[in-house]
Parts: C-alpha cells; structure tokens; sequence
C-alpha cells in the first residue's frame, strides 16, 4: 500500500511538472508573440512618420527648394533602421536615393561650367524621370548665358596680347578692367566669375607694377635731369633796381665780369655811364639814345656786341671777351661747359621779335646765358630785368630760346 501510494505521488509530482511547463511555454508564446506586435506596430508607425516625411518633401510634385541632401540622407537613415515591411522600406529607401542623386545633381549643376554641358545632360539621363525637368531648366539656362559667357572672355582675353593672359596691353587702364569685372560678375556661374576675376586681378597687379616701375623710373629719370644741369652761379645785378631802364647789356656783362672775378667793386651805374655812346645813334659804334631812360619809346635803346665785348675788355682788362654772333646755341653750350656765361641777345619775355627800327627789334631784351640741361636742353636764362614778382631767372625750352636766338641774327658773346 505504501509503495503505491510512493508511486502515485511521484506521478502526481510528473503531472505538475508537465502542467508547469505547459504554462510556461504559453506564457513565453505569449510575451513573444506580444513583442512581435510592438515591434511591428512601432516599425509600421516609424515607416507611416517617414513615408509622410517624404511626401512633405514636395510641393505639388516638385522638390522643396531648401531640400539638403543631408536631409534625405538622414531619413534614408532612419528607413534602413526599420526590419518589417521589407517591400515598403526597399521602396522608399529607392525614391529617397533618386532624390537624393537629383540634389546632388542639381548641386553640380549650380556650379557647372557651359563648357561642361553635354556632360551635364548625360548625367541628367540617369535621373528618374520626373526629375529630369528640372535639371533641363539649368541646362537651358547655361545654354542660353553660353554668348554672354564668350562675351566676356573675349573682353578678358582682350586685354592680353597672348593667349595665356600673361602680358597686358600697354594701353589698358584700370576702368577698363573694372568695367569688364562689373558685367563679368552678373553671371551665375561662380567658377567662370572665379577664373575670370583672377585674370582681371592679374591684370590689376601688372598695372600697379607697372605704376611702381614707372614712378621709380621717373625718379632716376629727375634725378638725371638735376644732374645734367649745367649751371654757372653767376651774381645777379638788376638794371631796373639799379636804376638804369635801358641797361640789360651793361647789367649782362657787369655780372658775367664779375663771376669771372673782374670790376667787383663796380656799380651798374656807374659802369652804364663809362658804356661808349654813338652820337648818331649808330649801334656797331656804341650805345643808342638813353640808356638811363626809356624816352624815346618807340626806338631800340642798344649796343651791338662787338662795341659790347670792347668795352668789356677794356673795362675789365679781361682780353678773353669775345664776340661770338654766329654761333650755334650747341656752341654756347660748349662755351658754358668751359665756365664761360654768354651774353645773348634775345626779346622781352621771349615773345616773337617786333618791329625793326635802327638794327634791332623794338622788344630787345639782352640777357644771360647762364646754364643748359644736357638732357632736356633747357636753357638757364639770367634777366637783368628784375620784374615785379621777384623774377630773375628763366628756364626756357631750347627750341624757344634757339628760335629767337637766330631771328636776331645769332648775337652772342663770351666771358672767358
């Protein structure tokens, strides 16, 4: 009996066992099959959020126009995360990669060179086909904007006398390249205005460069032209201030003796009293009419230069005053060269001879010859006449001082 009762409780213990397991096996069905669902609900919620996310992409069937390809990026993302609905998933992530290739093309296109088109368009026939349109709409852009694009670099190429852009025309200025840059940066395309403003710079650099050279050449240019100056620092005496209206002869040859180291002691005036005379008014004998005075008016008060350089010499003792009438302005160059001033018979003001009366014209004016430039063939002028503004020096142009020069017959004399 006992021995019964062992094996009806050891069956009884099985039986439990059993319906134990039972339970648990239902239980663990149960919780799988309930985290299946969540799974599923929670991938069919995720997939619904993303598939409406991508229909707010458009806009009547059009992409968004702040659409990023970061942003479908990141949705694609997001859709791969998702392990149900295999069929729906594989779809969507097909229609975000379309679109994210549209964006990437449309980038490119954004930036594409007209030169790049056909490349364009071959690339554009892989897209799906409803994006393809839009894609045409830059490439009839860049096609349209291909004349305005030559237009400009012929402009560009212009300026340039080689084909490498390398050596600017001589005659461009930098209106004419700011004018180019103004038009040139109206195009769209980015790298055609990048490429196009790095000549235009070029350009800039090569004008400032040659400014640069120009300025320092024009510096050792000055500074050349101040040392090929000739220049006797003879000391000035003024007829006017010393009161002698007709005495640019005596106040010329007065100053002249004097750099030379003659008369030092010796006043215009006096020296303008001692000058010979012509009693008839003969100037190859002495001086004519007053030469303290302007009356008359109306005739030259003068002396010709060989009763000039006798007076000089006897005066002075100096036998080395010379006349030298004849002599080329480039022979009173030399004479300069040597240390010697040159009287030179010439016109008030430089202004164009007058009228002719007893041997001379009415607006002679003798000065002197004091210096010359070796490179712009100035000429220094000393004028005994001492004019209001404080002058007493003229710098005139060769071709003025030589035209005047040989209409007076080429008057000259030499201190030497």
């Amino acid at each position: 009996m006992k021995d019964l009762s062992k094996a009806q409780r050891k069956k009884k213990n099985m039986t439990l066992i059993i319906v134990l397991a039972i339970i648990t096996l239902i239980f663990v069905g149960s919780f799988l099959a309930y985290r299946q669902y969540t799974h599923q609900q929670n991938d069919k919620i995720h997939l619904e959020k993303i598939q409406l996310e991508y229909k707010n992409l458009f806009k009547e069937n059009e992409p968004n126009d702040n659409l990023t390809i970061a942003k479908v990026q990141s949705m694609k993302n997001e859709t791969q995360k998702i392990k149900l609905y295999k069929n729906e998933t594989q779809k969507l992530i097909n229609d975000l990669t379309e679109l994210e290739n549209y964006l990437s093309l449309k980038e490119e296109a954004l930036n594409v060179t007209t030169k790049d088109i056909n490349k364009l368009k071959n690339k554009n026939k892989k897209l799906n086909s409803k994006y393809q349109k839009y894609i045409e709409n830059y490439i009839i852009d860049l096609e349209s904007q291909r004349s305005s694009i030559d237009t400009e670099e012929e402009k560009i190429k212009a300026l340039y006398t080689d084909n490498t852009k390398t050596v600017l025309k001589d005659n461009i200025t930098i209106n004419d390249i700011e004018a180019i840059r103004l038009s040139l940066n109206t195009l769209p395309q980015e790298d055609i205005k990048k490429e196009g403003n790095t000549f235009l710079d070029n350009a800039l650099n090569i004008i400032s460069e040659r400014e640069t050279q120009a300025i320092e050449a024009e510096k050792k240019r000055q500074e050349e032209i101040k040392n090929a100056w000739v220049i006797l620092n003879v000391p000035y005496i003024s007829q006017n201030y010393n009161n002698v209206e007709n005495g640019c002869e005596a106040a010329s040859l007065l100053m002249a003796l004097q750099y030379k180291g003659y008369l030092k002691n010796m006043t215009l005036y006096q020296y303008a009293t001692d000058m010979p005379k012509s009693p008839n008014n003969n100037a190859q004998e002495g001086f004519t009419h007053d030469i303290f005075t302007k009356v008359p008016n109306n005739v030259p008060h003068w002396i010709a230069p060989e009763p000039l350089a006798k007076f000089g010499r006897t005066s002075s003792g100096n036998q080395n005053v010379v006349n030298i009438t004849g002599s080329s302005l480039e022979d009173l160059d030399r004479e300069l060269d040597k240390g010697n001033p040159v009287i030179i018979y010439l016109t008030s003001m430089f202004k164009t001879p007058g009228t002719w009366i007893e041997g001379a014209p009415l607006n002679l004016h003798v000065q002197l010859l004091t210096g010359y430039n070796k490179i712009t063939k100035e000429h220094l002028i000393v004028d005994p006449w001492t004019y209001t503004t404080g002058r007493t020096k003229w710098i005139m142009p060769q071709q003025t001082v030589e035209s005047i020069y040989n209409a007076l017959g080429r008057q000259s004399i030499a201190i030497r």
